[in-house]
């Protein structure tokens, strides 16, 4: 399959093995993060959303990953690390809350799971490199107890990809995506089969266990909240790299 069916394909296989309690949301990521579904159980709504997803260019994984942070339950009014741009990150519209601000000792574990190619090519700040922003968005999710799983979609040397009837350099760099489950004490999984995916989903199932509270989140923390960030990074064309 080409490399946007797979990342699909990969999604819509979690969606399967996940409990019927977990809580998945859905954002996308190119130049910026988008979120497309917050945390919910109608997995029909992430399916739907899955489906509408397109190729695009460029990709910042600092994005992905400071917008998956605040898509969690609890975490939407959590501050992005000053030293990225705020205007990279996304939230979903919720009211405003009424309540003290968020507190990271006081916060549910949360995971994120990335699939992509692992291409990080695009800062959030211009004054420091993309991987420095990595970096600190890695920090950032540790920080509030949120755990970075990757899946690496793509050939090991890169592939050729034809959109549009042009042919495009496609790269591969699994060692950043190893880097980032690595620094947020994840897991980096390659190539998964089902087997994989419920293994990596029988972790998360240990590692989070949410338990009623009586705050005013209470409801959100019901079983798992994992969000998906899927679709550019793993589609991501190098359009200034045709290939005749």
């Amino acid at each position: 399959p080409t490399r946007p069916e797979a990342a699909r394909a990969i999604a819509l296989e979690f969606l399967k093995v996940a409990p019927a309690t977990t809580q998945i949301g859905l954002a996308s990521f190119s130049d910026v993060a988008t979120v497309l579904v917050p945390p919910t159980t109608d997995r029909e709504r992430v399916r739907e959303a899955i489906a509408q997803l397109k190729v695009a260019q460029n990709t910042s994984l600092t994005s992905a990953v400071v917008t998956g942070v605040r898509m969690l339950p609890g975490r939407k009014d959590v501050k992005p690390p000053e030293e990225l741009t705020p205007r990279m990150f996304a939230v979903p519209d919720t009211p405003a809350p009424s309540g003290p601000a968020p507190q990271p000792e006081k916060m549910p574990p949360g995971a994120i799971l990335i699939i992509s190619d692992g291409v990080n090519n695009v800062s959030s700040n211009p004054e420091i490199s993309a991987s420095d922003g990595l970096r600190i968005a890695s920090r950032f999710a540790s920080q509030w107890k949120v755990k970075v799983y990757t899946v690496g979609v793509g050939r090991e040397g890169g592939a050729i990809m034809q959109q549009d009837g042009q042919n495009y350099y496609v790269p591969f760099e699994p060692r950043t995506l190893q880097a980032l489950a690595q620094d947020t004490d994840g897991k980096y999984t390659y190539a998964p089969s089902q087997d994989a995916l419920r293994e990596v989903f029988t972790e998360l199932g240990t590692i989070i266990r949410w338990e009623p509270t009586r705050t005013e989140v209470s409801a959100l923390l019901s079983g798992l909240a994992l969000i998906l960030l899927v679709v550019a990074g793993a589609l991501n064309l190098h359009w200034q790299r045709r290939v005749p």
